[in-house]
């Protein structure tokens, strides 16, 4: 029954009533009912932009379930507005150890559009600052990804890509040496380079 009043007033025709109730299940956060969560995720739907805004915030508060519940937003032909806005609650998570879960699902944004993109870079930099070693676990290739986002035409994205490696110690330090020593010549290139100009 109690679920069943929450997707009433969820429904509702007044906007008011359908944000106030969005804004109550953030204010639950994770003692919210898991089913919750993909209850609150229709609302990005929502024909009024302040219960779209609200929904991310709601659902960054509501631990796994709202993490899942963001990332599901991530890709399938989801509009970029509503991609970028689940790429940034992701990142902003109180509850970060729920997010890097999804990281995978982050990183395949780097390819997107610019401001999905952007947002993508900069949560994935914000949870490899706080879970290095997790994120690594879960996303072995994480530090490549990085690297190559490190070419990207925004200042943004390159910034944060940058940041993330740090972030990432060694392997991160390892993932960019590599790729510098496949694009610098070795000794013979450079041997047969200057007996080209000779």
């Amino acid at each position: 029954k109690y679920s069943e009043a929450l997707e009433l007033h969820l429904q509702n025709s007044e906007p008011k009533v359908r944000q106030k109730t969005v804004t109550f299940l953030g204010h639950l956060g994770e003692k919210a009912h898991p089913s919750h969560a993909a209850i609150v995720a229709d609302r990005f739907q929502d024909s009024d932009p302040a219960i779209f805004a609200v929904t991310a915030v709601a659902l960054a508060r509501m631990g796994k379930p709202g993490a899942a519940a963001l990332a599901s937003q991530l890709g399938n032909g989801q509009p970029d507005i509503e991609q970028q806005v689940a790429c940034e609650a992701l990142g902003r998570m109180p509850n970060f150890g729920a997010a890097v879960k999804h990281l995978r699902s982050l990183t395949k944004r780097l390819q997107d559009q610019g401001n999905t993109r952007r947002a993508a870079a900069e949560a994935i930099c914000r949870l490899t600052s706080l879970a290095a070693e997790e994120a690594l676990d879960l996303c072995p290739d994480l530090p490549h990804q990085l690297v190559w986002a490190l070419r990207d035409p925004e200042a943004p994205v390159r910034a944060a890509a940058s940041t993330a490696l740090a972030h990432l110690g060694k392997a991160g330090v390892e993932a960019f040496v590599e790729v510098l020593e496949h694009a610098m010549p070795s000794k013979d290139d450079e041997g047969s380079l200057r007996a080209l100009e000779t």
